[in-house]
C-alpha cells in the first residue's frame, strides 16, 4: 500500500465531511425498548467536487484517482476549507498527556471547532476546553503520547477512495467534473 501525498490542484468547489460514528442498537420486537452501543472505530469521511475544470485541471486529479487503484492505496487528505485554527496560534504544539478523549497540550490558544491533526494523522476536532486541557472527537484510536507533536495548520488524515471506481464526467464541450469519496483508512 502506498500513501500518496495530496498534489496541487485546485481546491474543490464543495467538500463534504462527516464524522461515522460506530454503533449499534438494538430495538426489542416486542417491547420496542432500545439499547444502543457504541463501539471503536468512528472515522471520518469526506465528499469531494470540483466543475468547470479545464483538461489541464483535471489532468493531476484524475492521475491521482488512478494511482490510488480503487481502495488499495491511500492519500494524505487535507480538510478543506478548514486549514487554520480559528484564533491566533503560533509556534509548535506537543501533547503533555492524554486519555481516551482528552489531550492536555502546550498551548491553551486552540479554540472549540478547531481540527488539529496527531503524529499518526489522527485528525480531532476540538470540542470542549478548560484551560490547556481539550476535548476531542472521535476518542483517540491510538493514544498519543507526551512529546507528540500536534499540527493545527493544513490538518489531514489518511484516507482511502471509498468505492472501487472514480468516474470523471467531460461535457461536448471540453468541460469538466470530478467527484469522489473518501473514508478515513484505520
Amino acid at each position: 500500500m502506498t500513501t500518496f501525498a495530496w498534489p496541487s490542484v485546485k481546491t474543490p468547489q464543495s467538500a463534504l465531511w462527516e464524522l461515522r460514528s460506530n454503533t449499534q442498537i438494538f430495538t426489542s420486537p416486542l417491547s420496542q425498548q432500545s439499547q444502543t452501543v457504541e463501539l471503536a472505530g468512528a472515522k471520518w469521511y469526506c465528499s469531494v467536487a470540483w466543475n468547470n475544470l479545464s483538461r489541464a485541471e483535471v489532468a493531476p486529479i484524475q492521475a491521482l484517482f488512478y494511482k490510488m487503484r480503487g481502495m488499495a492505496n491511500t492519500v494524505y487528505l487535507p480538510r478543506f476549507g478548514e486549514t487554520a485554527p480559528i484564533g491566533t496560534v503560533t509556534g509548535s504544539i506537543t501533547v503533555s498527556s492524554s486519555t481516551g478523549s482528552t489531550a492536555t497540550l502546550s498551548s491553551s490558544s486552540l479554540s472549540i471547532g478547531d481540527f488539529i491533526q496527531f503524529a499518526n494523522y489522527e485528525v480531532k476536532m476540538i470540542v470542549g476546553k478548560a484551560s490547556s486541557v481539550y476535548t476531542i472527537e472521535p476518542p483517540f484510536r491510538t493514544q498519543p503520547t507526551a512529546s507528540t507533536s500536534v499540527t493545527y495548520n493544513n490538518p489531514s488524515a489518511i484516507m482511502r477512495l471509498d468505492g472501487t471506481s472514480v468516474a470523471i464526467n467531460k461535457s461536448l464541450e471540453g468541460v469538466y467534473s470530478v467527484s469522489a469519496g473518501f473514508l478515513e483508512a484505520i
